[in-house]
C-alpha cells in the first residue's frame, strides 16, 4: 500500500493541488476560516511538493521525508525548516518564524494543529489568525517567486 501511495503522490499533483487552493482563498473577497485552512493546505501542498523533489534521489531521504511529513501530521514549519537548510534559501527573504496560534480561550496551539482550529470553529484570536495568515503566504509567495525544487 505504501509503494502504491509513493506512486500516487508526486511533487507535479501536490504542486497542482497547491494552485487550486491558493486559486480558491484568492479568489474570495470574505475570507472564512474555511479560507483560511484551504490556504494552509496550498501552502502544505507546496512544501511537500518541494520536499519529495527534493529527495527524489535520495531514497532513504525521501522514506523518511514520506513517513514523518506526508502521511503523519501537518507540521508546516517544520517542513520549511528542513527545505530552508536543506535547499540553502537565505532567512533574510522575510518569512520569518512561523508564528504560534493564541487561541481565545486557553493558551496556544503550534501551526501543525491550526488548520484543526479553523475546520472545527475553535477560535484563534484575530491578531494570532493574521500572523499566521500572512506567514502562511509568504512561504507561498516565497516559492512561486523564486521557484520551486527540481
Amino acid at each position: 500500500m505504501k509503494e502504491m501511495r509513493l506512486k500516487l503522490i508526486t511533487p507535479s499533483n501536490l504542486i497542482k493541488s497547491s494552485e487550486e487552493h491558493y486559486k480558491t482563498y484568492e479568489n474570495t473577497i470574505k475570507k472564512s476560516a474555511t479560507h483560511r485552512m484551504v490556504l494552509f493546505y496550498a501552502v502544505e501542498c507546496r512544501l511537500k511538493a518541494n520536499g519529495l523533489a527534493l529527495y527524489k534521489n535520495d531514497k532513504k531521504g525521501y522514506l523518511k521525508l514520506y513517513d514523518n511529513y506526508l502521511t503523519k501530521g501537518h507540521k508546516v514549519d517544520k517542513l520549511f525548516d528542513i527545505l530552508e537548510i536543506e535547499m540553502k534559501m537565505p532567512k533574510s527573504k522575510g518569512i520569518g518564524t512561523c508564528p504560534k496560534a493564541k487561541l481565545e480561550r486557553d493558551g496556544y496551539v503550534n501551526i501543525e494543529y491550526v488548520h484543526a482550529c479553523w475546520r472545527y470553529g475553535v477560535q484563534i484570536e484575530n491578531n494570532s489568525d493574521s500572523l499566521i495568515v500572512k506567514w502562511l503566504k509568504n512561504v507561498y509567495h516565497f516559492f512561486k517567486k523564486y521557484g520551486d525544487f527540481k
